[in-house]
């Protein structure tokens, strides 16, 4: 069956689409670049875990964390409203953080 003459392709003089502004090509330019390097740091965390099942990102996150919690502020470095440097010792005294 052949299509009314009203509907075919020939008669259609205008785009399917609505072109947008330049400032709109700009923005959707930067999320597609910021959104493809987070996609290429995702893949490589997967392959990442793929092929060594050992490394684990979270519980490594969480090890550290749990260790920060036990350092104590001890010295500081006064050189204006705020301290400039400073160290923490652990609770028990082996490890130092500045």
């Amino acid at each position: 069956t052949s299509a009314p003459k009203d509907e075919t392709e020939d008669d259609q003089e205008y785009p399917f689409y609505t072109e947008g502004s330049k400032s709109l090509l700009d923005a959707r330019i930067d999320i597609a670049k910021y959104s493809l390097v987070r996609a290429a740091m995702r893949i490589q965390r997967a392959q990442r875990r793929r092929d060594d099942p050992d490394e684990d990102v979270n519980a490594e996150m969480d090890w550290t964390l749990k260790q920060a919690a036990n350092l104590n502020l001890e010295v500081s470095e006064i050189g204006d409203d705020r301290p400039l440097t400073g160290c923490s010792f652990s609770r028990d005294g082996k490890r130092i953080a500045t």
